[in-house]
């Protein structure tokens, strides 16, 4: 990273001193890193993202601790009067 603004401004000479190397070999460098994708994986196209949602979160509050379900993942849940009555002695 130290001679990123000098290989961008083409200054070849000055980061062959630098390096104590030849210019030629500064110069295959330089053809190899501008061959490189910089966002390699985007050309597969395959850009499927899954998101881990939470069933409960975890807050602390103060010394406790309060666990709650989240509203999105579980359905909301309703009984009939006909299921929240007791069913008779049999």
């Amino acid at each position: 990273m130290r001679h990123i603004d000098d290989l961008e401004n083409r200054r070849y000479p000055q980061i062959a001193r630098t390096l104590q190397i030849s210019v030629e070999e500064v110069l295959a460098a330089a053809k190899l890193i501008s061959g490189l994708d910089p966002r390699p994986g985007v050309s597969t196209g395959r850009m499927t993202f899954h998101y881990i949602i939470p069933d409960i979160f975890v807050y602390k509050i103060g010394d406790d601790y309060v666990v709650v379900l989240n509203d999105e993942v579980f359905p909301t849940c309703a009984s009939t009067p006909f299921i929240a009555a007791p069913s008779p002695a049999r």
